[in-house]
């Protein structure tokens, strides 16, 4: 950004984006601007084009962009704009995911559905309302928090309450529905029920999760959950833990994590505070690298809030606003 306007390579774009999402094949960028008009660049003719539909940039996908205009969703190819698909979908996506032929999606009802992507005809759908958890012995419903990805036609869906359904990728049907951290509590008695973070590895069929103090693994096919490594040894400062503890706390507790083959980076803390960068080893199941930064030295209720890695770099955002790069020394 350059005085609030988009800068690339030394040339401005009159638009300050809050949404932006690069192609696979880094030929278009489309940006959500801050006033919520949206626009695509071409980054081969420089141009910036505005577009009069509304563009859902919540996908997994890169190549394909869900619109919406008057009620109506299309799907655009990145490589072909003029083309758009009408969707015949029945129900509003909220996000979606291409697998093959099919573009997957659900909506804010708990509703699952199928549509052709290249046809836009619906192929199926799958109604996964009804179900509920608890929070402090209240019911909540519990709504679909992600897609996680296709496993072997297993489209693998997380709902709040940490339940995973697998769904028949060719017909909608459920193939199984369980509740594989169910029974787990943390530390001081109180049941976890804000997993994120979970990734899908396509190469050996298995979930993975690195959140709060353990690490898990989840084979889909099996459907065996495996607590690979626990960070607990009787020293944490969880939930309902008093300030005043008589040590201070020794085991790590992780916040956010970005996954790739071998290594699982992530922000966390010993306390309430995160404030450690560190580098999770998936082969040994161990802390390769972890580092703790003030974070009070510019201000007091300074934490790190989001980790992304790219080119071999550990990037990490603090609620100040600063970024900190990390990288592996030779």
């Amino acid at each position: 950004m350059k005085n609030g306007k988009l800068l690339i390579n030394e040339e401005v774009f009159n638009c300050t984006p809050s949404l932006i999402l690069l192609s696979n094949h880094e030929v278009i960028l489309w940006i959500k601007d801050a006033k919520w008009e949206n626009y695509y660049i071409d980054l081969k003719s420089k141009k910036l084009n505005k577009v009069s539909y509304n563009l859902g940039l919540n996908s997994i996908t890169r190549d394909y962009i869900l619109t919406f205009e008057n009620g109506i969703q299309k799907i655009i190819s990145a490589n072909n704009l003029l083309e758009p698909v009408i969707l015949k979908a029945t129900v509003s996506l909220q996000s979606y995911l291409i697998f093959n032929d099919k573009l997957i999606g659900y909506s804010k009802t708990n509703f699952i559905c199928s549509t052709n992507r290249i046809t836009g005809e619906f192929e199926w759908e799958t109604n996964l309302s009804g179900r509920k958890y608890l929070i402090k012995n209240e019911e909540q419903e519990a709504y679909i928090i992600a897609i996680l990805g296709v496993y072997e036609s297993h489209l693998l869906v997380w709902l709040a309450g940490d339940r995973l359904i697998s769904i028949d990728t060719n017909n909608g049907t459920i193939l199984y529905e369980i509740l594989p951290f169910e029974g787990l509590v943390d530390v001081n008695g109180f049941q976890l029920w804000d997993f994120r973070d979970l990734f899908l590895e396509q190469e050996t069929g298995k979930i993975i999760m690195l959140n709060k103090l353990f690490y898990y693994e989840i084979d889909i096919l099996t459907q065996q959950v495996q607590q690979c490594k626990s960070f607990y040894t009787g020293n944490a400062y969880g939930l309902g833990r008093l300030p005043n503890m008589p040590e201070p706390p020794t085991d790590i507790t992780f916040k956010q994590a970005v996954y790739t083959n071998y290594f699982i980076y992530f922000i966390g803390g010993y306390t309430f505070a995160t404030n450690i960068v560190g580098v999770f080893n998936r082969k040994t199941y161990n802390i390769d690298w972890q580092e703790s930064i003030n974070l009070l030295e510019t201000d007091n209720f300074n934490n790190f809030k989001d980790i992304q890695y790219a080119n071999n770099k550990i990037y990490v955002l603090d609620t100040a606003g600063n970024l900190h790069v990390f990288e592996k020394e030779e």
